[in-house]
């Protein structure tokens, strides 16, 4: 019995999976509610072809492939996303020890 299981009080006792439960029964539902945090937008594994696609459009990288081969594209450019971020901090916090140097030396 679902009800009599460890993972059911748990479930009674958070309010806020209650209150997502409750939402999607009376809604008809039987779907998983989308997760809210920035990391969901990233789960590339769990989106649709369509939603695959419209953000490789976006980020105008090719569409051509399969599920698998439109989500390494988006994680690869992800990755290069980072790496150009990273390199752009480094870059802005050297620039900064610099100044602080000349500005010691004056």
């Amino acid at each position: 019995d679902v009800m009599a299981s460890e993972g059911f009080a748990q479930v009674k006792e958070s309010p806020v999976i209650m209150a997502e439960l409750m939402a999607v029964m009376a809604s008809g539902s039987m779907k998983r509610p989308a997760s809210s945090d920035a990391d969901s937008e990233r789960d590339y594994k769990r989106m649709c072809v369509a939603t695959l696609l419209q953000k490789l459009v976006e980020k105008k990288l090719g569409v051509d492939g399969s599920k698998e081969v439109l989500i390494s594209r988006l994680e690869e450019a992800e990755a290069e996303d980072r790496a150009q971020a990273d390199a752009r901090a480094q870059a802005g916090a050297e620039s900064d020890d610099e100044e602080d140097e000349s500005e010691s030396d004056a």
